[in-house]
């Protein structure tokens, strides 16, 4: 029976991680979302109504479902389509390339978009 060394164990287990993490990370979005004084090219961005963050641009990396829980009052559609759902179940379409004002008096739940 081969011997194995605990140094070849130690690697071997190493390079699993680094390969499981690298398949895991490459399924979810490239970056966080972020916070900015302005709307970043090639993005869909929402920009705060009210309280600490009012004029703040909230920036989305990648398509999907991302969670959001304020008001906000205006929207930006670098490219991809999105819409902000809202508690009373109404919501709001940003067509890509364009820009829009939004409901600031109710609070947006989530954002989807479209890729």
């Amino acid at each position: 029976m081969a011997r194995i060394s605990r140094k070849t164990i130690a690697s071997t287990g190493a390079a699993l991680t680094l390969a499981a993490t690298a398949i895991l990370t490459g399924a979810g979005p490239a970056a966080a979302d972020g916070m900015y004084d302005t709307c970043l090219p090639g993005r869909a961005c929402i920009t705060f109504a009210q309280g600490v963050y009012a004029g703040k641009v909230w920036v989305f990396e990648g398509c999907g479902y991302h969670p959001v829980n304020d008001k906000f009052k205006w929207a930006e559609a670098h490219g991809n389509p999105f819409k902000i759902f809202y508690n009373n179940g109404s919501w709001d379409q940003v067509d890509r390339w364009q820009a829009r004002s939004l409901d600031g008096i109710n609070v947006a739940n989530h954002v989807e978009i479209y890729c």
